[in-house]
């Protein structure tokens, strides 16, 4: 899989979602707070590391967003 993009409609927007060439790119609307799990591994937002939280067994790390954004990840 090269690439996949997609949205989910919500009460509050729509939650986007984009992965290709190794970048995760998600997109939540005002008053909004979202899980995001992404593969395991050190966790970057604009080049710096967040904080992650392991899920599933350790295979996958745990982000949460909180407030309207476009969210751009990397995981090294």
């Amino acid at each position: 899989l090269q690439w996949a993009k997609g949205g989910v409609a919500t009460p509050l927007g729509v939650v986007g979602v984009e992965a290709r060439n190794g970048q995760y790119i998600v997109t939540i609307p005002a008053q909004m707070e979202a899980g995001v799990l992404l593969p395991a591994g050190t966790i970057m937002r604009n080049g710096e590391a967040v904080k992650s939280e392991p899920a599933e067994g350790g295979t996958r790390r745990r982000v949460v967003l909180r407030g309207a954004g476009r969210y751009v990840f990397e995981v090294k």
